[in-house]
């Protein structure tokens, strides 16, 4: 036949090539590392998130046991510690959530303190309310923690 031409088709072999999956190895590496990284920032928010409500519902019980004994306790019980001297106003004394070590109780002194400090270590270093606080370089005894909860006439720390 004429003006019909022999056409060749060249040989492809079946597979993928060395680079292509290289190529697909390293993307899904790039976002497995990616996926890891927001994970961890999440979690660490859930942590602190956890922090301030367990030192928020320390903060409420302390200060019922003010208004029933016109004083502040002198210091809180260990995390998990029953029976304790605030059993009357909460169940549980809180423990760190990762950590599970107890968080910081700071009163003025004496036998009947008349203001306290609850301290607690915050993980997200990006969470505002440390810049509000003035606790960038560290806050309460030894400066470890960078988060507080206070009664209303605490001195500034």
């Amino acid at each position: 036949m004429k003006g019909i031409k022999d056409i060749t088709f060249s040989k492809r072999t079946n597979g993928f090539v060395l680079m292509e999956i290289m190529l697909v190895m390293s993307l899904i590496g790039l976002l497995a590392a990616m996926g890891i990284a927001v994970y961890r920032g999440q979690l660490l928010k859930g942590y602190d998130a956890r922090r301030k409500g367990d030192l928020d519902r320390l903060k409420k019980a302390v200060l019922e046991y003010e208004i029933d004994n016109d004083c502040y306790p002198t210091s809180i019980p260990l995390c998990d510690e029953y029976p304790h001297s605030i059993q009357d106003y909460i169940d549980k004394i809180p423990c760190d959530p990762e950590t599970q070590v107890s968080y910081l109780y700071e009163s003025e002194g004496g036998s009947c303190p008349g203001w306290f400090r609850i301290y607690a270590l915050l993980k997200n270093l990006n969470d505002p309310i440390i810049n509000e606080l003035g606790c960038t370089s560290g806050c309460g005894p030894g400066g470890i923690n960078n988060f507080y909860i206070s009664s209303p006439n605490a001195p500034n720390p």
